[in-house]
């Protein structure tokens, strides 16, 4: 085995002491060797002569094959006092002069070992007299008395700016450096440039005061802050003056420029804030709370606009969509627009449906201008002829229909009524009364077919078939207990059916309160101690809370029992629900000018057979007399032959008379015979 294989060798083994003695032994030969020739350690292309620490995992000097030479444990060792410099050739040894080397950059400056020196044109006097102060004279520095050639004089403060207080003489200015803070009249300034004294502003990049009022400015990541304890005021002694920021020179007092340009308040108090902005296409304020329009101060809100989108003129506290005044206690709000005057009040809501106009009073419309009485309102059309024009109208349920033919077609001096089924063309629809002192139909007979003249005998039939009846209505709220007589739209159906028609309402068959009012996930749940009587396809109810005063029209989501209903009612908030009831498709209604004119064909029969009876009566009275004079011509004749035979029977009565004195005078019985027989 070579020396270099057992060196290698001892190298791999694991004691250290075994390693660290044939290193010695290796570095002993190598120096004994250095006496007659050069050992060479030549690396691999990239490799390089290493020497590691005793666990072999560090490296502790390095030469590569390039020549890079490698000390990586010296930073980390301790310092010391002798400096290492490398000659031109690549000699490493001790600095010149002990210091560690030199450096002269031809400027007057100079590095010998660890001394810097100036060049002597470049040096300050060193040994200026009193009151004498270093001066430059084209050449070189020398020691000055001041720049006039006399004696300097004067004292001054650390950490202030001399000024000359005299030709001769310094003292201190007004500015004054404090660290890193410099001051202008301010002794020790505690902001980066500080212009009098600032009590209470610190850490600005300027600040301005004088003892009480203070101003300052600040740079911070989010941009730069003016503060001040006290309002800002920015006045131009040439009158009006503009001040523009982020744009070109102002055109206004205030002008302010940006792609979206925004100017935001912020109230320190509660933290509120609001932005107006002018976008590409509109210009918006943007409050947290509300926005208001005060003509005359704060106490005079003539416009405002609440956080709920809710806008209110002449009040702060809108529960409209537009409230114009104060409704007071009427409790209109939730409507599109509600006005009042504090006492009443009216609301217009616009539903899916229809627009309805709420008051509590009576609500007059004045065509023409206030007063006009004789102005004119129209629906459907802008040029109203009447003081009610309603143009247009809806085709109603099919029916019968009786209508006065014309001045041309009567029968006894009344004018003929015509049946017909058709379609009617709906205008105007009551469901009470209509006062009027005149009704007047289209009748002429020019727009007619007439078809000929109703059976009135038949008439007669039908109408003695219908039942007038005495009733009350169920809504007795609106009706109380009213007595009616009248008919009944299912008992005239069933005889006259052409004056009964069908459309879809409401009728009264729970009217009550619910007893309790949910809401579920499903929708409203209104539930009842009793039966509801709702049946099993109802689909819509009208119900009645107290924060509206009109029935409200809601769809059934479903019917979980007989004493439930769920509804579709989101915009219900009250816990008290009065339902009036379901909505039919078939409820009926009676043509009632139908009936008047079944009524008059039945009367013209009647009025024509009373007449027959008269005429059949006079006739049979004229019978009667002549019978009656037949007769007394009969009692006379008899009467005479009475008093005939009552003459008769005197002289009958003589003759008897006379024979019983015969009889008494005869003689005897043959005579008596032969006188009586003849």
């Amino acid at each position: 085995m070579t020396e270099r294989q057992f060196v290698t060798r001892a190298c791999r083994m694991p004691d250290p002491t075994v390693r660290l003695w044939m290193l010695g032994l290796l570095l002993w030969k190598v120096a004994s060797l250095a006496v007659a020739a050069d050992v060479t350690v030549q690396p691999a292309a990239g490799g390089g002569f290493v020497v590691k620490d005793s666990a072999g995992t560090t490296d502790r000097f390095r030469v590569q094959d390039n020549g890079q030479v490698t000390l990586p444990a010296v930073p980390a060792a301790a310092t010391q006092t002798q400096g290492l410099c490398i000659a031109a050739s690549g000699v490493l040894g001790p600095c010149a002069g002990g210091g560690g080397g030199s450096y002269s950059a031809g400027t007057g400056l100079s590095l010998t070992g660890s001394t810097f020196s100036v060049a002597a044109p470049y040096q300050l006097p060193q040994a200026c007299g009193t009151n004498q102060v270093p001066q430059w004279n084209g050449t070189t520095w020398i020691c000055g008395n001041g720049g006039s050639g006399g004696s300097l004089g004067g004292s001054g403060t650390a950490g202030y700016l001399p000024i000359w207080s005299a030709a001769t003489t310094l003292a201190n200015s007004l500015i004054n450096q404090n660290g890193g803070n410099v001051g202008i009249g301010a002794a020790a300034p505690v902001n980066l440039l500080q212009v009098g004294d600032t009590p209470g502003f610190s850490g600005n990049y300027l600040a301005l005061g004088n003892g009480v009022q203070v101003m300052s400015f600040a740079v911070t990541p989010a941009g730069p802050i003016w503060y001040s304890n006290t309002g800002f005021s920015l006045k131009s002694t040439i009158g009006d003056a503009n001040v523009g920021i982020g744009g070109p020179a102002a055109a206004h007092n205030l002008d302010v420029y940006g792609g979206n340009a925004q100017i935001g308040l912020k109230n320190m108090a509660n933290n509120s804030a609001a932005t107006i902005s002018k976008y590409t296409n509109r210009m918006e304020v943007s409050p947290d709370d509300a926005f208001q329009i005060s003509v005359g101060g704060l106490a005079n809100p003539h416009f405002w606009i609440g956080s709920n989108g809710n806008v209110g003129v002449g009040t702060t506290a809108p529960a409209s969509r537009l409230q114009i005044g104060s409704v007071g206690g009427t409790g209109y709000g939730g409507d599109d627009i509600a006005f009042g005057n504090g006492t009443e009040a009216s609301g217009i809501t616009q539903t899916p449906t229809v627009a309805q106009w709420y008051s509590t009073t009576n609500i007059a419309l004045f065509g023409g201008g206030l007063g006009n009485q004789y102005g004119r309102v129209g629906i459907n059309t802008a040029t109203p002829g009447y003081p009610l024009d309603v143009r247009n109208y809806v085709l109603g349920p099919t029916a019968s229909m009786g209508y006065f033919n014309g001045t041309a077609y009567y029968v006894a001096g009344i004018p003929i009524l015509r049946y017909e089924n058709i379609t009617p063309q709906v205008s105007i629809r009551a469901e009470s009364q209509i006062l009027a002192t005149e009704f007047d139909a289209y009748s002429d007979a020019r727009i007619k077919d007439i078809d000929g003249i109703s059976n009135g005998a038949r008439d007669l039939d039908t109408l003695a078939a219908v039942d007038v009846t005495n009733y009350t209505l169920k809504d007795k709220v609106k009706y109380g207990n009213q007595p009616f007589k009248k008919v009944i739209a299912q008992q005239v159906e069933k005889v006259y059916p052409q004056v009964v028609s069908k459309h879809v309402d409401f009728i009264p068959n729970v009217y009550r309160t619910a007893d309790a009012v949910t809401k579920t996930a499903a929708g409203t749940l209104l539930h009842f101690e009793n039966a509801h009587g709702l049946s099993t396809g109802a689909r819509r109810l009208r119900l009645l809370t107290p924060d509206d005063p009109a029935m409200q029209e809601v769809g059934i989501v479903s019917i979980p029992s007989a004493r439930d209903v769920v509804i579709d009612a989101p915009q219900l908030t009250s816990d008290k629900v009065f339902v009036y009831g379901e909505e039919v498709d078939d409820f009926r209604t009676v043509d009632y000018e139908g009936l008047t004119a079944l009524n008059i064909s039945a009367t013209q029969e009647v009025a024509r057979r009373l007449a027959r009876q008269q005429a059949d009566f006079a006739a049979l009275f004229a019978d009667k007399d002549a019978e009656v004079a037949e007769l007394r011509d009969q009692l006379a004749r008899q009467q005479a032959r009475v008093a005939e035979l009552e003459s008769l029977a005197a002289d009958v009565g003589e003759i008897q008379g006379q024979l019983a004195a015969l009889k008494r005078n005869a003689a005897g019985a043959q005579w008596h015979d032969a006188i009586l027989r003849p």
